[in-house]
């Protein structure tokens, strides 16, 4: 039972895994900091803010369905 636990800990921590688990931090931080990347400006309307935060929220998006995706599908492909 023991040695189950350590074979998933040790999958699931692999250097395939990690760049991905980085990718979906990464992105939740960029979508975490977009309303706030527009706080530098404050004399912007506020339709002109949303405009230039929304970019930065799908990079963050993008990121974090990416990294989702990688690993689902590392984990799919390594169970057949």
């Amino acid at each position: 039972m023991l040695s189950n636990a350590v074979h998933s800990f040790r999958y699931a921590f692999s250097r395939d895994l990690l760049p991905l688990y980085g990718a979906v931090v990464v992105g939740q931080w960029i979508m975490d900091i977009s309303d706030i990347a527009t706080a530098i400006l404050p004399f912007l309307p506020r339709f002109v803010e949303r405009l230039l935060s929304w970019p930065i929220f799908l990079l963050g998006l993008a990121l974090v369905v990416g990294g989702l995706v990688g690993i689902l599908h590392r984990v799919v492909t390594d169970a057949r």
